[in-house]
């Protein structure tokens, strides 16, 4: 882990009204954390970066991405054991990667499993379909041959980086898709709705997600690839890091050690530190200031916690989060949620700046230079700790970046947040 010493100043003025007397720390910055904090990570895990690499890290390394910032992610568990597409046996039909499913031949279409390809790091199992279709019909590449057990009202979610390339001939409509199966093994969703991808030869990361059936107890992740009759085909179909885990988003990548195809889960990232090792007065408050990134809408009864100043409990607490079921990023003082502070765009960065100020119990809000948002009624004492990307419970785990993070020892003036907000 990299970390960074804090920049102190006994006096700066910001850009703001006036000067105070304050400490001043970097939290986050370009592939460093505060070496105050404890960062947790009980298991290795994978990022795909803004440019589309796939970065490896070990247990208990924070992942930074260079232009994002820190990822924090909650527990997640692929259960496609062989992501890596490990395996195969090129030929003519060839064999897919080891626990995958792909027919041959099917209406006419022959196949031919290629040796795979290395793209920014992740390895593509490539698979060529040839032929003119005698009739309609669906090529139905299973992810994983082993059913997953599922429960109702469960929501699930498919993912894999996904591309094509049209030797010649016509271009079939592809799909990602939880096939939904009940105790006798019976089919009960084939999710026929999931929507056609739109792809290039480049790869892109898609997902489905769905919500499980009333008596479905299995479910297999699954590429659809469907053609139509009398139709000529030549094309190859690239997957890569193909993932199938509980949730309402895709979260990372999350892969097995090489050459050791298994059920991989990631544990939950945990980031905190007391106010006393950054120099703060828990009786008088402070000032973050920072960047920050969504990638998804909060699901329903899961919200995304971006940070919170707490008494090692929930019950005693200032937080900053984007609330279940939605966009909308709002103040928390212990269970009770504070007023809108603006709908966030998924993947877009905002900048913030927010003040606590203990004295008055108060927390002030201004998001990208908007009116500050106020919440009152909030703890006058006890705070200890302040801890990024989770509750003080470990959940409502953010799934966010995080990039320039600052600190100042104190709380500054409501008028100057907006201001503040706008100078990261």
């Amino acid at each position: 882990m990299s970390i960074v010493k804090p920049l102190v100043s006994p006096l700066i003025k910001f850009g703001l009204n006036q000067p105070f007397s304050s400490d001043v720390a970097t939290l986050i910055d370009s592939g460093r954390l505060h070496p105050a904090f404890t960062f947790s990570r009980a298991s290795n895990a994978a990022l795909l970066d803004s440019n589309g690499n796939l970065i490896e890290f070990s247990s208990g390394t924070p992942r930074f991405d260079t232009q994002r910032g820190l990822i924090i992610e909650g527990a997640r568990t692929n259960s496609v054991r062989n992501p890596r597409g490990e395996g195969f046996v090129a030929g003519t039909p060839g064999t897919p990667p080891t626990n995958w499913v792909s027919p041959t031949p099917i209406s006419s279409l022959a196949r031919e499993v290629l040796s795979p390809v290395v793209i920014n790091g992740v390895s593509f199992t490539r698979i060529r379909y040839s032929g003119t279709a005698s009739a309609s019909n669906n090529i139905q590449i299973q992810l994983e041959n082993a059913s997953t057990a599922v429960s109702a009202t469960e929501v699930w979610t498919v993912s894999a980086l996904v591309g094509i390339i049209i030797n010649s001939g016509s271009t079939p409509n592809v799909s990602l898709y939880n096939r939904q199966l009940d105790s006798g093994s019976a089919l009960i969703d084939a999710d026929t709705s999931s929507p056609v991808l739109s792809l290039t030869s480049t790869p892109v990361r898609h997902s489905r997600t769905a919500t499980i059936l009333t008596s479905a107890v299995t479910g297999i992740p699954h590429c659809r690839v469907s053609f139509s009759n009398t139709l000529s085909y030549d094309f190859i179909l690239l997957l890569g890091a193909p993932q199938f885990e509980r949730g309402a988003f895709a979260s990372s990548p999350n892969l097995p050690t090489a050459n050791s195809p298994a059920v991989t889960a990631r544990a939950s990232e945990l980031t905190s530190t007391t106010l006393s090792n950054l120099g703060v007065n828990p009786s008088r408050g402070f000032t973050v200031i920072g960047r920050a990134r969504i990638p998804q809408a909060a699901p329903s009864g899961a919200d995304q916690m971006l940070w919170q100043v707490d008494n090692n409990s929930d019950a005693t607490r200032y937080a900053f989060l984007n609330v279940s079921g939605g966009s909308t990023v709002r103040t928390r003082i212990g269970s009770t949620t504070g007023g809108a502070l603006f709908t966030m765009t998924p993947n877009t960065e905002f900048t913030y700046a927010a003040s606590i100020d203990v004295q008055a119990g108060t927390i002030s809000v201004s998001v990208n230079g908007g009116a500050a948002v106020t919440q009152s009624s909030g703890p006058t004492s006890g705070l200890t700790h302040l801890r990024f990307g989770s509750n003080a419970a470990g959940a409502s785990n953010a799934f966010s970046f995080f990039r320039q993070h600052r600190l100042i020892a104190s709380p500054i003036a409501v008028s100057d947040l907006p201001n503040r907000s706008l100078t990261v």
